[in-house]
């Protein structure tokens, strides 16, 4: 006859389980039965499960139906919910139908709407009938009804004991029913409290089924953890031990998570510190996948091993993230900016490594340019990665699995246990797709599968060979440990507050029930949240630490929280943990910093660096003149040998640190590709056309400048040579021919104006370089244009835009002393024409069609001054931060970070 052992206490039933699985060692004709591997280790006995069990007789009986896939669940759900509903998101409905069609599925073998049931719950019914005939059609069994399938092959019985399975499911019971021999055994735990009652429903029925019940008693008087929890949870009394025999039993309480995190691990190190294995402790978190990264960080600070048990969805892990970049690169047709974040993946075999500026500088925008990229700088061809329009899903996987292979995606993953898990988990489940169908089908339609797949498979979220795990409470029922650590206990978390179920409510399964259908109540879900904190106070042996935090995030912010009610129930006062926490690296070193400037932590480089960084931010802040990081580096600079140009020397006047950072430190910006017509490549423009029609002009006076045709022909040309000097197809832009008629609008205006080319006039050069030296600088530029006028020779620079450029500080501090034109009348005029009269040096705006050029202009004598000043900053080695008073300087500098120009000039004096 087989037998039921009931008891209050695990401890009990644990001690019974055990006896027995020991004594049925040597003995194959038993199997032994837990629900997780936590649970099997406590026993001492191999993991094998009611679900194991199910499957082998499935495979035992050669059952053609195989179990679904989450892929192929997925897929067949969307496709029964779009027959029968009609619906536009599938995917979301999907999810939100999926828990509910389980349910269903679990709660009995078959099932047909009954006219007397509500709408909705024929609609709902009627889905899960069609899902499951779709599924069946097909040649498989969805997962939840496994062990009604497995019922139905009338396999031989089995000599059984079953351990752990303490809250059973109306499926799990009639399996055990239907597979379990005359001498097997179940362990069940039962007692007088109401939340018992399940439990006293399965007694009564396996009791009527023939099963001999049998009550285990406590075999010691010892005041153990887990019976002191268990005693007070159900409000008897508790035995009062003696003082050597007294339980570990502690709640704390911390300021935050965070807080929380770090004082559980603190007390986990001390434990190993002690001799304490991490196998014999355990965390647990109701919410254990929102724990697990937080805890994983401080545990790798503090030099702890912990290990994560839990899945995650692929798409979470590193690996996950590539796979999406490679399928948006794909699918965004090879755009900048995905396919450099792609090749700078970690996991992109470090193919964008050292090629980041070229990235920047070239901004290549299709496949053929990042192909020639690649190429040239790592002699890798990443010609498989063009795909197809359309293909099979089994070519589809063919090709993947290609370039899969040119980006040693294996290889590369084996850095990380778990992105080598995942990497592994991830290919053996793509040779689920084909089982969706060999047809042919399109790239986007395969992208969406591969997407949907990324979020359906399943890797361990922490794996290792060793360390302390963090488990949730349901997945270790039965286990048992020396130290638990039970984390996060504020209320509306532990217990989970009941939430109804959108598709079917509480109020339509309480008129379910009536009709024989048997889906969890309000009431039974709340009863079964209550039972598994009571599984919980089994666990431990030695100590329970119940801890909660005062404060939790919660959209964007942070929100007060109240102890579990299962505080006040356990009779436990929280109060902060006597131990001290460790902080991390970074707060110790913030602390450290603030109250010493030596290195209190001995060799620690960082801090040394800190307190140096510091130091240096303190002195910038201070009123003290600057020092060498604010310009000021007293090393003189050779300036004779370096040559200037009207722009850098007018950043200098502007800035001496301006122009310090970009020439000295070299800290300007990589240049790159435009996109866009931006200003600068507007007026790369309109000085080629323009060079390009006067240089016809200059052979042909009777040229019509303002010719359509021609405006068109030199814009053309123009447009070739921006492609081939700078790389930059500007025609590719949007709208550029709508763009290129605006500009010669413009040009054509600017042209129309008699001042543009007064008569008489001769053009005798067009972007003429020139170099030359004054007060010991040499200077070298172009000048836009030169005339010979009846006044003498005239230096233009067109301006794209109309407002005069800004230039060097006056008395007052402001921009406003002009040096380009100056430079170009003293020192290009000279060197390009000797002996002749510059008559006027002019900034033509194109977009206004005149002449802008500033109303006063410094002498030569005044220029020389100037320059001469310059001179002292070479000389003495000091660029300090001390832009113009109106910050024209700071508009489009590119240094803000490292000069820190702001309020703090002002204590400095600028």
């Amino acid at each position: 006859m087989s037998t039921l052992y009931v008891s209050y206490s695990v401890e009990s039933l644990l001690y019974a389980a055990w006896e027995l699985s020991q004594d049925l060692t040597d003995d194959s004709g038993w199997q032994i039965v837990t629900p997780n591997r936590n649970a099997a280790d406590t026993l001492e006995v191999p993991a094998f499960s009611l679900q194991q069990l199910a499957w082998d007789i499935l495979k035992i009986r050669q059952v053609q139906a195989k179990v679904a896939s989450r892929l192929v669940v997925q897929h067949y759900l969307r496709e029964t919910l779009q027959q029968t509903l009609e619906l536009q998101d599938l995917d979301g409905m999907a999810r939100t139908w999926q828990p509910t069609i389980e349910a269903i599925l679990r709660s009995q073998p078959d099932f047909c709407p009954v006219s007397d049931w509500s709408e909705r719950a024929q609609k709902v019914f009627n889905v899960a009938q069609i899902y499951q005939k779709l599924l069946r059609g097909e040649g498989w069994i969805d997962q939840n009804q496994l062990f009604w399938e497995a019922i139905k092959q009338q396999s031989q019985r089995r000599r059984l004991v079953i351990y752990g399975y303490f809250n059973l499911r109306l499926d799990e019971l009639a399996f055990i029913e239907a597979i379990a021999d005359e001498n097997s055994v179940l362990y069940l735990l039962d007692g007088e409290s109401h939340f018992f009652a399940p439990q006293k429903k399965f007694r009564q029925h396996l009791k009527q089924n023939g099963w001999a019940e049998r009550k285990l008693t406590d075999q010691e008087n010892l005041s153990t953890p887990c019976r002191f929890l268990s005693q007070v949870f159900l409000g008897e009394s508790a035995i009062s031990p003696e003082p050597d025999q007294k339980p570990q039993i502690s709640a704390q309480v911390y300021p935050n998570q965070e807080a929380e995190a770090r004082g559980v691990l603190a007390q986990v190190k001390q434990l190993l510190h002690q001799g304490v294995l991490s196998r014999d402790m355990v965390i647990v978190a109701a919410n254990d996948t929102e724990w697990g990264d937080r805890l994983m960080d401080i545990a790798w600070e503090y030099g702890i091993a912990l290990r994560l048990p839990y899945t995650i969805p692929i798409a979470e892990t590193r690996v996950g993230a590539w796979v999406k970049l490679l399928l948006e690169v794909l699918d965004q047709q090879w755009t900048f900016e995905l396919a450099a974040r792609f090749f700078q993946h970690p996991l992109s075999r470090t193919l964008g490594s050292n090629l980041w500026a070229q990235f920047q500088q070239s901004r290549p925008t299709d496949f053929e340019t990042w192909r020639s990229l690649i190429l040239a700088e790592h002699d890798i061809d990443i010609f498989p990665m063009q795909l197809p329009l359309e293909a099979s899903r089994p070519e589809w996987l063919t090709h993947f699995q290609t370039i899969f292979d040119l980006f040693q995606v294996r290889q590369q993953a084996r850095r990380w246990a778990k992105e080598s898990l995942a990497y592994k988990n991830w290919t053996e489940g793509l040779q689920e797709l084909p089982e969706l169908g060999t047809e042919t089908i399109t790239w986007a339609q395969f992208r969406e599968e591969m997407l949907t797949h990324l979020n359906l498979l399943q890797t361990v979220a922490g794996p290792g060979r060793e360390g302390i795990e963090l488990h949730n409470p349901r997945s270790i029922v039965g286990a048992q440990y020396d130290y638990v650590f039970v984390i996060d206990g504020r209320e509306g978390n532990l217990p989970k507050p009941i939430v109804n179920d959108a598709v079917l409510d509480f109020y339509e399964r309480q008129q379910l029930q009536s009709q024989g259908i048997h889906l969890a109540s309000a009431m039974e879900s709340a009863q079964s949240e209550t039972f598994d904190f009571y599984t919980l106070l089994q666990t431990p042996k030695k100590s329970f630490i119940f801890s909660y935090a005062k404060t939790f995030p919660r959209h964007g912010s942070y929100k007060q929280s109240e102890p579990s009610s299962y505080f006040q129930r356990l009779g436990l006062i929280p109060e902060p943990t006597s131990l001290p926490i460790i902080p991390s690296p970074e707060i110790a070193r913030q602390i450290y910093l603030r109250r010493s400037h030596g290195d209190p932590l001995g060799t620690d480089d960082v801090l040394t660096k800190a307190i140096h960084a510091w130091q240096v931010e303190q002195q910038r802040e201070s009123s003290e003149p600057p020092n060498e990081y604010d310009g000021v580096v007293g090393m003189p600079f050779n300036y004779e040998d370096h040559w200037f140009s009207a722009s850098q020397l007018t950043q200098l006047g502007q800035c001496p640190f301006k122009w310090f950072a970009n020439k000295l430190l070299k800290l300007g910006e990589i240049e790159e590709a435009d996109s866009e017509l931006d200003s600068a490549l507007k007026g790369s423009l309109y000085h080629k056309v323009l060079e390009i029609a006067l240089s016809d002009y200059q052979k042909d006076s009777t040229i019509n400048l303002i010719d359509d045709d021609k405006l068109m022909e030199w814009f053309q040309q123009a447009e070739k040579y921006i492609a081939e000097e700078k790389k930059i197809e500007v025609t590719n832009f949007r709208a550029w021919d709508h763009q290129r008629q605006e500009l010669i609008k413009i040009l054509k205006r600017a042209m129309l104006q008699p001042d543009f080319l007064p008569e008489p006039v001769e053009i005798l050069a067009l972007e003429q370089e020139f170099a030359g030296e004054i007060e010991a600088l040499k200077v070298k530029g172009y000048i836009d244009r030169i005339d010979r006028r009846e006044e003498g020779l005239v230096l233009i620079d067109y301006k794209s835009g109309g407002t005069l450029p800004k230039g060097i500080k006056d008395q007052e501090d402001k921009a406003k002393i002009d040096l380009q034109l100056p430079l170009y009348k003293a020192v290009g005029g000279a060197s390009l024409y000797p002996g002749e009269h510059v008559a006027k040096t002019l900034y033509y705006s194109l977009s206004k069609a005149k002449d802008i050029s500033p109303r006063q202009v410094i002498s030569e004598t005044e220029l020389r001054e100037i320059l001469e000043g310059f001179k002292q900053h070479f000389q003495t080695g000091t660029y300090p931060v001390s832009p113009d008073r109106d910050r024209d300087a700071c508009r489009y500098c590119t240094n803000e970070l490292v000069c820190r120009q702001g309020d703090r000039l002002q204590r400095k004096g600028v």
